[in-house]
């Protein structure tokens, strides 16, 4: 019911031709299905008259599809972490792992395979080689949680690395706990639970984030300056900056507005090659964004607006590109002991950008 629930809230906002949100389409269908059959087997064991066939018959089916959650987590994982990861690879460890998973899993079902598990009457205990089960199960959220660890400061810069954290760290601690408790659903149920968790981490990330590009949104960014200056020390200083895109509106008007959706999007990626860990990146509308960094002078300032300058001169240095980007930019630093608002700050540097952008038309 639970995890019906959380999926039924956030299905209306899942994009239908993003491949991410199709992997959690997925998942929920697989697991759904997998909760129906192992609530068949849990029903089955309540009754007098066990049919160890239809017993045997959904151990297999868990066995057999419940690594393939795990896989599909990966995929989500990696999708979202933007890992180099080559399709190859991943295709050939994960075909034969799971065929082999599958060859043992039938196998368990004949009697006298006692290869997963051993059914007598009500109950269900290890068989031989269950712990190879255990590790196939395991490995998919292992690779999810080393990739996370491995994209942490990547990920930081758009979202919290902390829900994938929890939902590949489930899953291993319920696989290893089943591992003793073999009448129990554990893992099945530590992994739904993990997807309840990253349901709802989507549905937080829809409210704070841009729809198009995936930056912070406007709402965020208020919230994020409400908070930094709470916490500021009196000697405290942070710089912001006010991005423009010049002429974006021509783009829309020559080459259509998905043309400049995806300029949109480029401009995204080449404002978070800029900035570091710890900076923050937001769109604040249209094609402004802004950057928030801890410096606290002007020479590093200067060093900022550089870095953004030789960043869009790498870009459009690609022949392939119709297009410039280049940008008015705007920018100050901010002390505690000044008194200002967010929304104060926010207009000061979009101030100091419209002067830099009148002043590129004079030239």
């Amino acid at each position: 019911v639970v995890l019906v629930s959380a999926f039924w809230y956030i299905r209306r906002q899942l994009i239908k031709g993003d491949f991410g949100h199709r992997m959690i389409r997925i998942i929920f269908v697989l697991a759904t299905f997998l909760l129906i059959s192992d609530a068949v087997l849990r029903l089955n064991h309540a009754y007098e008259s066990n049919n160890e066939l239809l017993c045997s018959l959904c151990l297999v089916i868990g066995t057999s599809l419940l690594p393939i959650l795990g896989l599909l987590w990966f995929v989500y994982t990696i999708h979202v972490t933007r890992s180099n990861i080559k399709r190859w690879i991943l295709i050939l460890i994960s075909s034969v792992l799971f065929a082999l998973n599958l060859v043992l899993a039938i196998l368990s079902f004949f009697p006298g395979f006692n290869i997963y598990y051993i059914i007598v009457g009500h109950n269900v205990s290890r068989g031989q080689l269950y712990f190879i089960y255990a590790l196939i199960l395991i490995s998919p959220f292992l690779a999810s949680l080393i990739t996370v660890f491995a994209r942490w400061s990547v990920m930081k810069k758009r979202r919290s690395p902390w829900p994938f954290f929890n939902y590949s760290v489930i899953p291993i601690v319920a696989v290893i706990w089943q591992f003793f408790l073999m009448n129990y659903s554990i893992a099945l149920l530590g992994i739904v639970a993990s997807f309840v968790i990253i349901v709802l981490d989507i549905q937080h990330y829809f409210a704070i984030t841009d729809f198009l590009t995936g930056l912070y949104n406007r709402r965020n960014l208020i919230k994020y300056l409400t908070s930094k200056m709470k916490k500021m020390d009196p000697n405290d200083k942070y710089a912001g900056f006010m991005l423009d895109i010049n002429n974006f509106k021509s783009i829309n008007d020559k080459y259509g507005h998905s043309y400049g959706d995806q300029v949109l999007k480029d401009v995204s990626k080449v404002l978070l090659s800029v900035i570091e860990r710890g900076d923050y990146l937001a769109r604040f509308g249209g094609d402004e964004f802004v950057i928030i960094c801890s410096i606290d002078k002007d020479e590093e300032v200067a060093m900022i607006i550089d870095k953004i300058k030789k960043a869009c001169d790498k870009y459009n240095a690609d022949e392939k590109k119709t297009h410039t980007i280049v940008f008015s930019i705007g920018s100050a630093i901010f002390k505690a002991e000044n008194g200002m608002t967010p929304n104060r700050f926010l207009e000061v540097i979009d101030d100091r950008m419209y002067i830099d952008k009148q002043s590129s038309k004079a030239i």
